[in-house]
C-alpha cells in the first residue's frame, strides 16, 4: 500500500470546490452546519479547514492528521456520519 504522501503526489491537484465540498455537502453539512453544530461547521472552506480541539479537521496533504478522515473511515462509536454510508478511502 502506498504511503498517504505518495498517493497524494500521484494524483491531480485537489480542488476544494470540485472534489471536497461535494463530499462535505453530501455527508457532513446536514448536521455540521452553523445552525445545528456551530462549533464544528463544515459549510465552507474556512470552517472545514479550521482546527478543532483535537487537531485539524482537514490537514491538506496529510490525511493521517485529519480528523475528518479519522472520523469518516474508522469503525468506532464516534464514526461519522452517524447514519448512512461511511466515507470511502
Amino acid at each position: 500500500m502506498l504511503k498517504p504522501e505518495a498517493r497524494a503526489s500521484s494524483h491531480k491537484k485537489i480542488s476544494f470546490t470540485e472534489h471536497v465540498k461535494p463530499v462535505l455537502t453530501a455527508k457532513c453539512v446536514i448536521c455540521h452546519n452553523r445552525k445545528t453544530l456551530p462549533s464544528f461547521s463544515m459549510e465552507n472552506r474556512e470552517l472545514a479547514f479550521a482546527s478543532g480541539g483535537t487537531g485539524p479537521r482537514i490537514a491538506p496533504g496529510h490525511p493521517e492528521l485529519s480528523l475528518l478522515i479519522f472520523k469518516g473511515t474508522k469503525d468506532h462509536a464516534g464514526t461519522m456520519p452517524a447514519v448512512g454510508e461511511r466515507l470511502t478511502e
